[in-house]
């Protein structure tokens, strides 16, 4: 994992991943510590500084692992589930 880490830290446009690698990813990690994950309408002109500043209108989703107790999940509330995300999301505080 630390050659995965390194990779993804010295890249300035983070690391694509399809959802199936995502899931693949995320079933093999035990903690996570400052981890982003976002999901964006398209990739290109999208860096990691833009995605770490806010929640820049090209992302749909955004999600900072601080570490395995704080997350801080954002979705954009015009993507289609919306409301049923920000439920279940709401339960689980």
């Amino acid at each position: 994992m630390p050659e995965f880490e390194d990779a993804i830290s010295s890249s300035d446009s983070g690391y694509p991943v399809s959802w199936f690698e995502l899931r693949t990813i995320a079933a093999d990690l035990c903690q996570a510590h400052d981890c982003l994950i976002v999901a964006a309408e398209s990739p290109h002109g999208l860096s990691r500084r833009i995605a770490e500043r806010g929640f820049h209108p090209e992302l749909l989703v955004k999600i900072e692992a601080l570490d395995s107790t704080e997350w801080r999940i954002q979705i954009r509330d015009d993507i289609d589930g919306y409301e049923e995300v920000r439920k279940l999301l709401s339960s689980l505080k």
